[in-house]
């Protein structure tokens, strides 16, 4: 298929081989040697454009490294007491 897209800037984060929804003027098509459709004026799914999660990504690793420190540190308090308690 050929298919190309109007006024929408964000279609070019598709990916090849994903699958994906749209509406379009059919222009043409090629019966031989292979089969062809070109199309015209095609608008994407909204639904099928991948959204940026990079800074999302980033910020959760973030916060659970942090998290899982905290719990760590946490931890080895809570051990240190326990072997305080236990030297009576």
């Amino acid at each position: 298929m050929d298919v190309k897209v109007a006024g929408q800037p964000e279609a070019a984060k598709l990916e090849k081989d994903n699958p994906v929804r749209f509406t379009g003027t059919l222009l043409a098509y090629d019966p031989d040697p292979s089969f062809m459709l070109h199309w015209d004026k095609a608008k994407v799914n909204a639904e099928d454009i991948p959204k940026e999660k990079e800074r999302e990504r980033r910020s959760g690793r973030r916060r659970r490294s942090l998290s899982k420190l905290v719990e760590f540190q946490n931890a080895k308090r809570a051990s240190v007491m326990m072997r305080g308690a236990f030297r009576v």
